[in-house]
């Protein structure tokens, strides 16, 4: 963070988001008060090849509080 602070990108990557064409999941739990839910909603909207999971019974880490749904929606992504 403090790289970033001192050494600002040009154009920041939210702004830049509808350029990549990769494919991209977006994980958020919907108690995450740290990135939320709100700004998990912009990236899916300007990442046109990106699917967005909710989930609905975590915070910021679903890995950790819901590690099942977790493998299994991280597996069928890789798999896809």
């Amino acid at each position: 963070m403090k790289y970033l602070q001192k050494n600002p990108l040009e154009i920041p990557l939210v702004f830049r988001l509808k350029e990549i064409k990769h494919r991209a999941l977006i994980i958020v739990g919907v108690f995450d008060w740290n990135t939320g839910l709100s700004i998990s909603k912009i990236i899916h909207r300007d990442l046109k090849n990106s699917c967005l999971v909710l989930f609905e019974n975590s915070a910021h880490f679903p890995d950790l509080e819901d590690t099942n749904k977790f493998i299994k929606v991280l597996k069928g992504f890789l798999e896809a």
